[in-house]
């Protein structure tokens, strides 16, 4: 189940979003054939995606790309309207 649930404490003026993404780490992100490591990072990039297409309140697609010198060189998660994602990663097989 792929759910944004938003909640509000009235006493603390404090508000924040949950995502639950179940069927979005199954489908894209855990039936590809990336190094565990990989999978995570494309993970919590598909989850932060959520919240910060949440935030925007547009609707469109929010694409985050994060490129770095290190064993994974590139990850790209693309959300269209807050569930439908694309991830890709490019990364270091003797590193990673």
């Amino acid at each position: 189940m792929n759910v944004l649930t938003k909640f509000l404490f009235q006493d603390s003026n404090t508000k924040g979003e949950i995502v639950t993404a179940t069927d979005i780490l199954q489908e894209i992100i855990f039936s590809r054939n990336y190094p565990t490591l990989v999978k995570r990072q494309l993970a919590e990039l598909a989850v932060l995606s959520t919240l910060v297409g949440a935030g925007l309140k547009f609707d469109g697609d929010i694409t985050i790309q994060i490129q770095g010198n290190g064993p994974i060189n590139m990850l790209v998660v693309n959300v269209a309207n807050l569930y439908q994602y694309r991830c890709s990663a490019r990364y270091d097989q003797e590193l990673v």
